[in-house]
């Protein structure tokens, strides 16, 4: 087996290694001539020799570079070398590349030819699998005439040789791994050092089922899917985040994958057709909103689906694993647990004499509880009571405002969770009533009436689920990927409500806020 790696393997050190030296030689003068900022460098993309896999590959690496703005109309910024099989010549192209450098690339041992088709059917062989090399992909007619005429069957992983006469296989597409490498080397042409950039595997795999000779030939892009629980805003830029994120990786949507996405309204029997549909699908990636949509795919769209979470208060909580680092093999994301000590600690500097604050939550749903309790130990900390009213349906909010602001509370802060969301205006209306201010912790409802909101960034937390799902995708396996609580945080004030109910705001506070201006 290492005899037939080895020789991919100096391809593409061959490949690789060639380019960058060109772009580093060159890096120094595109630094230092940012000024005038030359829209296309000169490239260099060494190959070794002349077959479909490599030409495939190189393929890739100029399209993605002429996409990213690279490559000049006439292409003549792109230059390429092959030394047709001979690594004395691609010592010296090497060289040349290098301007003096000393060549990096030693000739392959030639020593050690892997044994002839003939010995193997001697052996008794019954089935044949050649590993994609370039002594076997010069060399296939003669194993295909061979393996032909006694009729064992032979599977490949370069698909190419599909057309050659082999039976069927599994292998990479080329093609996609060099656009792979070519969003590599737009990153180093943009500034970022090679030693910064991880090898990363292939993402892109073509299959070839064995019926016969005439076996299909093709190239799946990847099957993703959104699901959201409910129409939120925070949901939705939950959504958007990852969309965004994933587009961001270099990645294009109808080419590189499809993506499918669905929201339940709210409504668990739905929540639970998706799921059922999800896994039919057989998809390659499920990114999912919110907790029951998270627990809800845990259930049922199957151990096979990878899944990546946001929108998730504890996904540890949620049901998907016993720690962050200790988690269900196929399911990883970012949760978006709320700043609840930074919350304690401004209700307290904006209106020193609280103590007792008043929240609405929801039993039925377990981010609402562990908010409530987590948001307990915070104003504990600071002598503080939390007085919690429960509501397990919509018609309950109202009933369940007029009660908690009849509690000698001075401040509501509304915890969030999927039932009081929809409700919060009538909630900020209660308060108002009672000349209470009204601190969130979800920035769209400042629109309803909240007074300051200190809030994570929903959006940003979809950008940080999206490279998990990226790292995903490129082929690391989710049980390696540890879960995280996003680091994005907002402060948002009201200026004319913290007037009006008289509230402390230090110099240090108002730097850090952003404005609420109501339309």
């Amino acid at each position: 087996m290492k005899n037939l790696v080895k020789p991919l393997w100096l391809i593409t050190c061959l490949i690789v290694t060639a380019s960058m030296i060109l772009l580093m030689s060159d890096r120094g003068q595109r630094i230092g001539n940012s000024s005038k900022k030359t829209a296309c460098p000169s490239i260099a993309v060494m190959q070794i020799s002349s077959t479909t896999l490599l030409e495939s590959h190189v393929a890739g690496i100029i399209d993605r570079l002429y996409k990213m703005g690279f490559r000049s109309p006439d292409g003549k910024n792109i230059r390429l070398y092959n030394p047709q099989g001979d690594f004395s010549t691609a010592n010296a192209m090497a060289r040349e590349l290098a301007n003096g450098m000393p060549a990096i690339v030693k000739a392959c041992d030639q020593k050690g030819v892997p044994i002839i088709a003939e010995d193997i059917v001697l052996m008794g062989t019954e089935t044949i699998i050649l590993s994609a090399d370039n002594l076997t992909v010069t060399g296939f007619s003669v194993i295909q005439k061979i393996s032909s005429g006694t009729r064992i069957p032979v599977f490949v992983t370069e698909i190419e040789l599909i057309k050659k006469g082999a039976d069927g296989g599994v292998g990479d597409s080329y093609y996609e791994w060099g656009k792979q490498t070519g969003r590599m080397a737009v990153r180093i042409l943009a500034g970022v050092p090679p030693s910064e950039l991880p090898i990363e595997p292939t993402q892109y795999q073509r299959t070839v089922e064995p019926e016969s000779k005439k076996a299909s030939y093709r190239t799946d892009p990847l099957k993703l899917r959104i699901v959201l629980y409910s129409e939120t805003e925070f949901a939705e830029r939950c959504r958007d985040g990852l969309i965004d994120g994933i587009k961001r990786a270099g990645y294009q949507e109808g080419k590189d994958y499809n993506l499918i996405m669905y929201n339940a309204q709210g409504d668990m029997s739905t929540l639970s057709s998706i799921m059922t549909t999800v896994k039919s699908d057989n998809v390659d990636l499920l990114m999912v909103v919110s907790t029951p949509t998270l627990q809800a795919a845990i259930r049922q769209a199957g151990e096979d689906t990878k899944i990546v979470f946001t929108g998730v208060g504890d996904g540890v909580r949620a049901g998907a694993g016993k720690s962050e680092m200790d988690h269900l093999p196929n399911v990883t994301g970012i949760s978006t647990r709320s700043p609840f000590d930074g919350m304690a600690r401004i209700i307290s500097e904006t209106i020193p004499e609280t103590r007792r604050v008043g929240t609405l939550f929801t039993p039925g749903e377990i981010n609402s509880v562990l908010y409530k309790d987590w948001f307990k130990e915070a104003l504990d900390k600071r002598g503080i009571e939390l007085i919690a009213v429960p509501v397990s349906s919509s018609a309950d909010v109202a009933q369940g405002a007029a009660e908690l602001v009849g509690k000698n509370i001075q401040v509501v802060a509304q915890v969030v969770d999927n039932l009081t969301r929809p409700g919060f205006a009538l909630i900020a209306r209660k308060a108002m009533e009672k000349n209470l201010p009204v601190y969130v912790f979800d920035s769209d409802q400042m629109k309803h009436g909240g007074t300051i909101c200190l809030a994570r960034d929903y959006y940003d937390a979809g950008l940080e689920a999206a490279e998990k799902a990226v790292r995903i995708l490129q082929g690391e396996n989710p049980k390696a990927i540890p879960f995280n609580n996003t680091q994005s945080e907002k402060l948002i004030i009201n200026p004319e409500l913290a007037e009006r109910y008289g509230l402390v705001l230090s110099d240090e506070l108002k730097k850090k806020a952003d404005i609420y201006i109501p339309k």
